[in-house]
């Protein structure tokens, strides 16, 4: 059974930080695996943002190629 790390980031009007934070998870390793998605899952969740977080949120995703 592979085990993998679960990241859950709670965001509220974070609209400025979320590519940061998405460079900053794409720079993660783990010494026993070459690819990222073999070890770590990464939940966000828009705890009812005012700004624009889920709009930038789901662009971020969309060009890290994520669901």
């Amino acid at each position: 059974m592979q085990v993998k790390i679960t990241v859950l980031f709670l965001l509220y009007n974070a609209s400025q930080y979320v590519h940061g934070l998405f460079e900053a998870i794409a720079l993660q390793r783990h010494p026993d695996h070459d690819q990222q998605q073999d070890w770590l899952e990464v939940l966000f969740m828009d705890n009812g943002s005012t700004d624009e977080t889920g709009r930038v949120l789901a662009e971020a995703m969309e060009a890290a190629g994520s669901p």
